[in-house]
Parts: structure tokens; sequence; C-alpha cells
């Protein structure tokens, strides 16, 4: 099964975001592959975006670099969100950075 479909089914069953944060703990536990079956970072950013993109206040996930190495990142509307966000700080090898940007436009 992949990810985001474990996550998203696991996460309709949740009610508290202690029960939220738990789950993609332990998703993220479960989930460690070895570096021969190691997800590229963007495979993972799709498995997730769909359920992450459903926290409060996350207005957009990306790839980036810290330290030359590759990370996801998490972008959040404002701070209080960003303080209060229960995503975990590395999934699958990969750090998680998240930081505040404001929503998003799109130009027309």
């Amino acid at each position: 099964m992949r990810l985001a479909t474990w996550a998203a089914t696991s996460l309709q069953r949740l009610t508290t975001a202690n029960d939220v944060q738990s789950a993609v703990i332990m998703c993220h536990r479960t989930m460690e592959p070895s570096d021969e079956h190691r997800n590229t970072i963007q495979q993972v950013v799709d498995d997730i975006s769909r359920s992450w993109m459903k926290f409060p206040g996350v207005v957009g996930l990306g790839v980036g670099s810290i330290e030359d190495s590759p990370c996801i990142k998490v972008f959040f509307c404002d701070e209080q969100s960003l303080k209060t966000a229960t995503i975990p700080n590395e999934i699958v090898g990969y750090r998680v950075i998240k930081e505040v940007s404001g929503e998003f436009f799109a130009d027309s």
C-alpha cells in the first residue's frame, strides 16, 4: 500500500491532534526503507502531499536542500499554524523543514 493511501485511510479514523501525530510517527518508523528500496524524495512528497495538505495552515509542500542534502519543505500560512503543526521533523530518512511562507496566490 502506498504511503499516501495508508496515511489518508488512517487519518480518517483519528480524532485528536495527538492521534494524528502518533500515526505520522508510527508511519515514519514502520515505513523506513533500506537504502536499496528508498523512494526518491519526489516520490515521498507525492505520497504525502494529499494528506499533509489537510493539516491546518499547510499551504504547500516541496523539495528543497539543507546542508547539501535534499529535504522536504512544508510551507505554512502563519506562525501559529507552524507552532501547532503535528508534522514530524523527518520521514523515511528525509529531513522535514517547516517554514512560514504566507498564502500562495496565482498570478493572472
